[in-house]
């Protein structure tokens, strides 16, 4: 099982008894996080801006990339890695970083809402804006918070004009006065998101998790997952073969790459299989992109 890694090789040993298979189909659902080259390169752009001292005109960071190419996973990991801490002196709780998700249909009070939640504050019926805005830079400032994520940053396109000012002024005020960076993500459509207000949208440097095509790095992207799948046997996902069969039954996100592959490797435990292959994956069940829209079409 050289094909494996020792976690995945570790995992197959101690699999014995009735349930091996449903342990592995477990297994296979624990979507793994891989850090590849272009993740990378964000990752490393992401901690130059954590690490960036404070000023008077933050640094911030734009990612874009399409739904389920990983963006959220990556916020999610950074977020993790630069976990709150207690001071030892103070006993205060320290949060350099805190992350919230824009609303799906975002106004100021429900921007600030969130804001508030993310830093766990009880938000009261009776509290004003004023007053949850002085609360927000309070808790910010006692937290020593440097970065804030946010996610889904395109839904700010969803609300009127007026508001849409409102909140990039916000975001400019409490980057301004508590000297903090944002690092934002969301679709495509957000790479332009600050267009409206010049001064802000040049403080944004981009960043995009580009869509997978055949290369050097797919090929190490699927040697990485099937080092990863509960397979005895090696499935040979690196060569020409598998990788144009993947590049076109998906939507060549990293997500839509991985549920071809687990779905396959469920299919291939269920019927006692070893290995993948294009017939098993033919035959387990994932709908491609092109099957989903001819579904689409025979409703219409």
């Amino acid at each position: 099982m050289e094909h494996l890694d020792q976690r995945t090789i570790k995992f197959l040993e101690n699999c014995k008894g009735p349930d091996a298979k449903e342990k592995k189909i477990s297994f296979v659902r624990e979507t793994p996080w891989i850090m590849h080259r272009e993740v990378e390169k964000v990752w490393a752009k992401m901690e130059e801006i954590f690490e960036h001292p404070r000023s008077h005109r933050m640094r911030d960071l734009n990612i874009v990339a399409r739904s389920n190419n990983g963006k959220t996973t990556l916020l999610r990991r950074f977020a993790k890695a630069h976990l709150a801490t207690l001071d030892e002196h103070s006993g205060q709780l320290m949060a350099p970083v805190i992350a919230t998700v824009m609303p799906h249909d975002p106004t100021e009070t429900l921007f600030i809402n969130a804001l508030l939640n993310s830093v766990q504050l009880t938000i009261k019926r009776t509290d004003t804006f004023a007053s949850k805005l002085e609360q927000l830079y309070h808790s910010l400032e006692r937290i020593d918070c440097k970065v804030i994520l946010i996610d889904e940053i395109q839904h700010i396109a969803a609300g009127t004009s007026r508001e849409q000012h409102l909140m990039v002024n916000m975001m400019k005020n409490i980057s301004s006065i508590l000297q903090v960076s944002f690092i934002v993500a969301g679709a495509p459509s957000a790479l332009n998101i600050f267009s409206f207000d010049d001064q802000f949208k040049n403080r944004f440097l981009p960043a995009v998790i580009p869509t997978w095509s055949e290369g050097e790095e797919l090929e190490s992207l699927l040697a990485s997952f099937e080092a990863l799948l509960p397979l005895e046997e090696p499935s040979d996902l690196a060569s020409d073969e598998m990788i144009r069969y993947v590049l076109t039954n998906t939507d060549r996100t990293i997500g839509n790459m991985y549920e071809l592959l687990s779905d396959a490797t469920v299919y291939a435990i269920k019927n006692n299989q070893h290995k993948l292959t294009i017939s098993l994956m033919d035959k387990c069940g994932h709908m491609s992109p092109q099957k989903i829209e001819a579904e689409k079409r025979k409703i219409i």
